[in-house]
């Protein structure tokens, strides 16, 4: 009996000696560039403020995990790779800093903050998704963005609009995708703004 319970302990010990090693956990940051653009900032929207709202989007593009599908209807979570941090967070923060730099409006501002806004931005994020094929050795990601301009006024609808953006990744995997979806995030906010600045100009 205690030859036995020597063996047991035994085991044991090297049961707990051994650790599992697990896959290096990559983290991606979705920074797309934003190039500037050619806008003419001398318009009737200079006097305006916007507030950008909320962003409206499916709640698994509120969390850090980063998602892709199989033939269009099967999706699935990378397992060691993930954002820093949230797409729906990342898009926003993108939006509303580029149109601060394009100068467009008097003043771009967060939906919680207490200023008063003349014009509400709201955004509503209908795709983001990397997209493998049948043979899983090509991918590409699809991007579409929605935008709807209120005049806080008249609660009127000065402009809705949807962007969309089709890309293919360099690489079948975690991070071609980021690559992809980063270049399709950038046209969809390129366009986005565009759209913006015309509707300034015919105000």
């Amino acid at each position: 009996m205690k030859k036995l319970a020597t063996i047991f302990l035994l085991v044991m010990m090297v049961g707990c000696s051994v650790t599992t090693i697990q896959p290096p956990l990559h983290e991606y940051r979705l920074s797309p560039t934003i190039q500037s653009l050619s806008l003419d900032s001398n318009t009737q929207c200079k006097t305006q403020t916007l507030k950008v709202s909320q962003i409206f989007t499916l709640d698994t593009l509120q969390t850090k995990k980063m998602r892709y599908a199989l033939q269009n209807y099967e999706e699935y979570s990378y397992t060691q790779s993930r954002w820093v941090v949230a797409p729906s967070e990342a898009i926003i923060h993108n939006v509303i800093e580029s149109l601060q730099q394009d100068g467009i409006f008097k003043s771009v501002i967060e939906y919680g903050s207490k200023a008063q806004a003349n014009l509400l931005l709201e955004l509503r994020v209908d795709e983001f998704m990397q997209y493998f094929d049948a043979d899983e050795k090509s991918s590409f990601v699809k991007v579409a963005l929605g935008m709807r301009l209120i005049d806080q006024n008249n609660n009127e609808v000065v402009i809705e609009k949807s962007f969309h953006e089709m890309q293919k990744a360099q690489s079948p995997d975690a991070q071609g995708g980021v690559t992809a979806l980063n270049t399709a995030v950038a046209k969809v906010i390129q366009e986005l703004r565009t759209s913006l600045a015309e509707v300034c100009r015919d105000k």
